[in-house]
């Protein structure tokens, strides 16, 4: 670390460095609509809160639960700060790129970079969450007098701390999963650990509702904390040695290897081997892909958990596991446009149409085979063929149905897309209007007449058709 040059200065770069990039994108006046967004969303559900009947305890651990899986997702920082400091990521990577030209330690970039990352999370996320659940439950229609009378406002500031020790927990684990190299023996030791402790945990129903519900608030955040610090640690750690892994001097010809795969005979499949070779030779290559997906898929499986142990389900569970594992075609289409972007191929004889069936391409190739080995398991060994093939139609619709409205609201930048609030609220009604039916059927589909299941089942087609649709006028727009 330069002697002229102190942490909290370096700090303040990153957190004018984060500040400047959305604003350039949207104007402050949009990017600020986003929170209140985020605001709303939680006031209603913090209305919606009483229809589970429990207690605060039991609701509280939902709603923790929730923020650490929000910070796993969040925790794919290892990633990205890999590809950064390898300048990938273009315009977004400039001060942890600094590390190739300035005397600063990975290390102290990457410490200062979580740290500015659970200061703007904690102000735009965490903030308008803690207080719309809050306000929700009060001004909720629904009668739930104990559920109210547990909770008051002075309790804010201990819910908001209580839930940013939570998203930072979550980061920790995701940031500590995705900088372990297992290319190295203590990478593979570390992983094995983790998996091997939650295995235990399990096997002894310590991760259970009410085994979680038992513990006090207090201990809850000691372990997080103490937990917290010691996943950072691990992923410091491995992230510093990641210099130390001997480098290859000669690299297969992938290019070659995949054009006998998906044969190049135009601009667009041309693309799509340039964007898996993309893929690949970033930090955590495929694995990128899995990890983010993943964690949708495991978020799901909890949520499913949970209104199970709430609602008492009558489930089809072709239906609940389909319209929610769908959810992956966001990450899927992010990563696809992680590397590149329509300005990539301006200077070359590309047409913007051609970018865009580079994608849906790419996203049929990876995104579609993915969700279908996440869906199986979860659906074949509890329906027939019959069922699982209606799930996995509307598993497949839904995710063109995804694809198509991101394509046509979010374009080239889905992760600027994110914080453009009014876009974002669009993109997320859009979504849950068909979603939510399919959702509906899939809790309780065991009450409802079968034909119910050929009609959702035309619905999940019937949203495919609509992001085909949105899919061919935007590249019709572009040609």
């Amino acid at each position: 670390m330069s002697n002229n040059l102190s942490h909290l200065k370096l700090f303040k770069w990153f957190l004018k460095e984060e500040w400047r990039l959305f604003t350039s994108l949207f104007g402050e006046k949009r990017f600020i609509s986003f929170p209140i967004v985020i605001f709303v969303l939680s006031l209603i559900l913090g209305a919606a809160a009483p229809i589970l009947n429990a207690g605060i305890e039991s609701i509280s651990i939902v709603y923790f639960s929730m923020i650490v899986l929000f910070g796993l997702q969040t925790g794919s920082i290892g990633f990205d700060a890999r590809d950064s400091i390898k300048n990938l990521l273009g315009d977004t990577s400039r001060i942890l790129f600094a590390s190739k030209t300035l005397p600063i330690k990975k290390r102290t970039l990457i410490s200062l970079f979580l740290l500015k990352d659970a200061l703007f999370y904690a102000f735009i996320f965490l903030a308008p969450i803690t207080i719309g659940a809050i306000v929700g439950l009060f001004v909720s229609p629904i009668e739930s007098g104990t559920l109210v009378n547990s909770v008051s406002l002075s309790m804010i500031p201990i819910l908001y701390i209580s839930s940013i020790i939570s998203f930072i927990f979550g980061v920790s684990i995701g940031f500590s999963i995705t900088t372990i190299r297992l290319e190295r023996i203590s990478g593979i030791i570390i992983f094995a650990s983790i998996l091997s402790s939650i295995i235990v945990m399990n096997s002894y129903n310590l991760l259970s509702l009410d085994a979680l519900a038992s513990i006090s608030l207090l201990k809850w955040l000691i372990g997080m904390s103490i937990a917290t610090i010691s996943f950072i640690g691990i992923g410091l750690i491995q992230f510093g040695n990641s210099d130390n892994i001997s480098k290859k001097s000669r690299f297969n010809n992938h290019y070659n290897k995949m054009s006998k795969l998906i044969n190049p005979k135009n601009n667009y499949t041309t693309i799509v081997l340039k964007n898996l070779i993309d893929i690949q030779r970033s930090a955590g290559g495929f694995l990128k892909v899995i990890f983010s997906t993943g964690v949708i898929v495991f978020t799901s499986f909890i949520l499913i958990y949970f209104m199970s142990t709430f609602f008492g389900l009558s489930p089809k569970p072709e239906f609940i596991y389909g319209g929610l594992f769908s959810l992956i075609a966001y990450p899927i289409y992010a990563i696809g446009f992680r590397y590149d972007s329509l300005d990539s191929y301006s200077t070359l004889p590309i047409s913007r149409a051609d970018v865009y069936k580079s994608k849906l391409l790419l996203f049929t190739v990876i995104g579609i085979p993915l969700s279908i080995i996440f869906y199986t398991p979860f659906v074949l060994t509890d329906t027939g063929i019959t069922s699982y093939l209606q799930g996995a139609i509307v598993l497949t619709g839904l995710m063109y149905y995804q694809f198509g409205l991101l394509m046509y609201l979010a374009r080239d930048n889905p992760t600027e897309f994110l914080f453009n609030g009014f876009l974002f609220a669009i993109y997320s009604i859009g979504t849950l209007i068909f979603i939510i039916p399919i959702l509906i059927i899939g809790m309780y589909g065991l009450l409802f007449a079968t034909s119910v299941s050929s009609m959702i089942t035309i619905y999940g087609l019937i949203a495919g058709v609509i992001g085909a649709i949105l899919v061919y006028t935007t590249i019709i727009e572009n040609n």
